[in-house]
């Protein structure tokens, strides 16, 4: 792969004369921003978290949903007396 990247950006850099056409036509890893000094950091590797909504919990619910659960526990408790 190197090879055959070097090869392409040689011809680039006699097609286009300079170097910094050429520069600019090789793939490399973009610059880290300033302040941030980390080896190999593509800024396509730092993807910025999905904003999540809070949860709202309905305590009502709940505790309609847990007495709902008792009545029936017991109705199944008393089926295997």
């Amino acid at each position: 792969y190197d090879c055959i990247v070097g090869k392409k950006s040689a011809q680039y850099k006699q097609g286009n004369v300079g170097d910094k056409a050429a520069e600019d036509a090789a793939p490399k890893a973009k610059k880290p921003k300033l302040g941030v000094m980390v080896e190999n950091y593509y800024p396509e590797h730092h993807v910025k978290g999905c904003d999540i909504p809070p949860i709202e919990i309905d305590l009502e619910k709940l505790i309609a949903l847990q007495k709902m659960r008792e009545e029936e526990n017991n109705k199944q408790k008393n089926i295997f007396r």
